[in-house]
């Protein structure tokens, strides 16, 4: 083929065929490159993204599966606080005993109790799921109590076993007695009431 070429331009002298030649390589090299070639480039540089894409999220599973204990470990330690809050979530029937709870914290603490009352026509309905309907319960507590005594108190009902949440509190000075000042707290408590089937 090149022979055939060179054969075609016999006019052409010595030092001018080179030329023709290296011009005539360059263009079949452009022509290869611009028809054959620019295509291909074109579609491998529309992969690269997806490519390095799919890089990352192999990267990505092989670190996750790198912390499959953790993450087991992690399931495990949310499975044991759920079982824990399911213990301090009470049903209606167990309201009183809340509300006994509450009175034996105020005892261990000084804190006298004046007055104390669910406020049944305030409950929020929080959840509905399979289990029931979960309830938020505000209970109003109206006492005496000096500041550092219901501090204590206040830590005590947020850590009990009993799932209680302090919503709101007013503290007002008492001029016969300066170290018992009134106070009124509102603190809710989660009662479940579960589905009756029938």
């Amino acid at each position: 083929m090149f022979d055939k070429i060179v054969n075609l331009l016999p006019q052409v002298d010595e030092k001018n065929r080179k030329f023709v030649l290296g011009g005539i390589l360059v263009l079949i090299f452009l022509i290869y490159y611009f028809v054959i070639m620019q295509p291909q480039l074109s579609t491998l540089r529309t992969l690269n993204p997806e490519i390095m894409v799919i890089v990352q999220d192999m990267q990505k599973a092989k670190d996750d599966i790198g912390r499959i204990a953790m993450y087991q470990k992690q399931v495990s330690e949310l499975k044991r606080k759920i079982n824990q809050l399911g213990v301090g979530i009470k049903s209606r029937e167990e309201v009183p005993r809340v509300l006994e709870r509450i009175s034996l914290l105020a005892n261990k603490y000084r804190i006298r109790i004046e007055q104390m009352m669910p406020l049944v026509e305030n409950q929020e309905v929080l959840l509905k799921n399979n289990d029931g309907k979960y309830f938020a319960l505000p209970i109003l507590i109206e006492c005496r109590s000096g500041y550092h005594d219901f501090g204590r108190f206040l830590t005590e009902i947020e850590k009990n076993d009993v799932f209680l949440m302090i919503e709101k509190f007013t503290i007002t000075a008492n001029t016969q007695d300066m170290l018992k000042h009134s106070i009124k707290l509102t603190v809710n408590a989660i009662i479940l009431e579960p589905i009756t089937e029938g």
